[in-house]
């Protein structure tokens, strides 16, 4: 079975709990990846007191047409690789094409030159996945010390202080951030030390 992911988007389901797996099934996930998408989406609080009130989550991935465009190229170079002789073990039958891979969710479109259903596809099948980043851009949500503007004693130290996301699995990236959060947090108090006397 084939799990398309693409950009910072996760165009089919993974695993989806509908579909039976077969024990001996051979998987196989096709990763491309854009950075930073040019759409915006948003998050607004519903409540600034009570933390079981979820918030209102706004992803908005194609507002901007580029990111669509991205997308589409990106699924059709993921339709030129699984016509290659190089994936045909993988088919559960012999057809031409794309044809013969069992996919999660909706295949591609067969018309690999119709934009129109590629854009369709796209907007019906993306989710986001794993590592966001985005939600608390420096300079709109936090200061460059990951204080939350306007609000004393909260900091956000995540990945959703990153406008563009690493090329890597951003584990190191998020432990160093951390880190020195962490030690700049400790030097201000050690400076602040007898200040509240």
């Amino acid at each position: 079975m084939i799990n398309l992911l693409y950009g910072s988007i996760f165009i089919k389901y993974f695993p989806h709990p509908s579909i039976r797996i077969k024990i001996n099934s051979t998987f196989g996930h096709i990763v491309g990846k854009f950075p930073g998408p040019s759409s915006y989406g948003s998050l607004t609080l519903q409540s600034s007191s009570d933390v079981k009130v979820g918030p209102n989550v706004r992803f908005n991935y194609y507002a901007h047409p580029l990111d669509l465009a991205r997308c589409v190229s990106g699924a059709r170079k993921i339709g030129h690789l699984l016509r290659t002789n190089s994936l045909k073990p993988f088919k559960t039958q012999d057809l031409p094409g794309v044809e013969g891979f069992d996919f999660f969710g909706l295949p591609l479109p067969m018309n690999q030159t119709d934009n129109a259903s590629f854009e369709r596809f796209c907007r019906e099948t993306t989710a986001t996945f794993w590592h966001y980043h985005g939600g608390c851009l420096m300079g709109k949500v936090v200061y460059g010390d990951l204080r939350v503007m306007g609000i004393n004693a909260l900091r956000v130290v995540d990945g959703s202080t990153f406008n563009l996301s690493p090329g890597t699995n951003p584990q190191a990236t998020l432990m160093m951030l951390g880190r020195y959060a962490g030690l700049k947090m400790l030097k201000e108090r050690s400076a602040c030390k007898g200040c509240n006397s």
